[in-house]
């Protein structure tokens, strides 16, 4: 097992951000750090960070092997940390703007795809903090940026997306609040608005910025993507419902609105709506973990429990390590009376999430 730089040529890349993003996720269509081998990808990816915490590249490989089981703020924060040791390694530069894209985090995709054709600009930044979340896993608390804005809408718009990556929402309100006092209209400083708000816990105020993008463009998909969440999380389901199959009208391809569709559906008892929503998401993105294991708990609800084992254990072929897909199979187990399969997936979770160890422990000996 060996690791390869594999820096891509971005000299005639044009400077509109969809040209990039076809580039970014053109690139990542085949792994640049991890040579083919007997183990999964997620796996010699690990096992290469274990071995060379300090090497770039080997961290780049496990934000490409993380992109590629659909764990996008694992990749995200994986890439952050291979930047964090080398802040011009462009394939992480890339790979952390193809994780936000697939996270439906565009604004800040943008400004890490301008930070690819000029990744010098970061050689001076300070580090990027990190913490170690429960699966282990370094995630970010900040991402470093450059500071550097010339005047203008695009600049001061970049320069927002940036303090908001970094954490600095409030510096990132304020941002957005200068962009919106000079342009009114600016309905991408309207989303990323209502983002930032909901990251500082300001959630009516950002469902009213969400609004506010859709007033001005009803079709912008990400808005009416981000106006559903907020409906659904103040339990308005129907509204959600409307929100998620406007954007899915104004953009079919938009994976974001029809998977938080399914998790709607699921969540009103429409369990074979669900499902289908859920196949959708997989059939455009086989290895979306989270849509595996939705699929798998829909079909459980519909008493189709084999196949929902099937789903399940499917997840975890993506990541052996993902909690949420082993507790869902320790569940099955339960219903199916096994009780040492489910044990074996206890025994799993006490090392990847005590708390839904806990949870599967009582499902599997409830009090009398």
């Amino acid at each position: 097992m060996s690791v390869r730089s594999g820096k891509p040529d971005l000299s005639d890349a044009a400077t509109a951000p969809e040209s990039v993003a076809e580039r970014v996720m053109g690139w990542l269509k085949r792994p640049p750090e991890l040579t083919d081998g007997p183990q999964p990808p997620l796996v010699q990816a690990k096992q290469l960070v274990a071995l060379a915490p300090t090497d770039a590249a080997s961290h780049a490989a496990l934000g490409w092997s993380y992109l590629q089981v659909g764990r996008a703020s694992l990749a995200e924060a994986a890439y952050l940390q291979a930047i964090n040791l080398d802040p011009t390694h462009v394939p992480a530069l890339l790979g952390v703007a193809a994780a936000c894209i697939c996270a439906g985090k565009s604004e800040e995709a943008a400004h890490w795809m301008s930070t690819a054709r000029r990744p010098g600009d970061l050689e001076d930044a300070p580090p990027v903090e990190s913490t170690t979340s429960k699966s282990g896993v370094e995630s970010q608390s900040s991402i470093a940026c450059d500071g550097e804005s010339e005047a203008g809408p695009d600049a001061t718009l970049e320069r927002a997306v940036a303090l908001a990556a970094d954490g600095r929402h409030a510096d990132a309100h304020d941002a957005y609040a200068a962009i919106l006092a000079a342009d009114p209209d600016h309905v991408r400083a309207w989303c990323g608005f209502g983002v930032t708000l909901g990251r500082m816990g300001r959630q009516d105020e950002a469902m009213a910025a969400f609004r506010a993008a859709v007033e001005r463009d009803p079709k912008y998909a990400r808005a009416l993507t981000n106006l559903g969440v907020s409906h659904r999380r103040r339990g308005e389901n129907d509204d959600a419902v409307s929100c998620y199959e406007r954007a899915l009208a104004a953009d079919p391809a938009c994976l974001e609105a029809r998977y938080d569709l399914a998790v709607t559906y699921y969540e009103l008892g429409k369990h074979d709506q669900a499902a289908s929503l859920y196949r959708e998401v997989l059939d455009h993105d086989p290895t979306h973990i989270r849509a595996c294991c939705g699929l798998g708990t829909a079909l459980y609800e519909e008493g189709k429990l084999r196949e929902a084992v099937r789903w399940y254990r499917k997840a975890i072929g993506l990541d052996p390590e993902d909690p949420v897909a082993h507790y869902f199979l320790g569940l099955a187990e339960v219903a199916d009376r096994n009780e040492p399969g489910a044990l074996r997936e206890y025994r799993i979770l006490q090392d990847l999430d005590e708390s839904l160890a806990m949870r599967l422990f009582a499902a599997l000996y409830p009090e009398e």
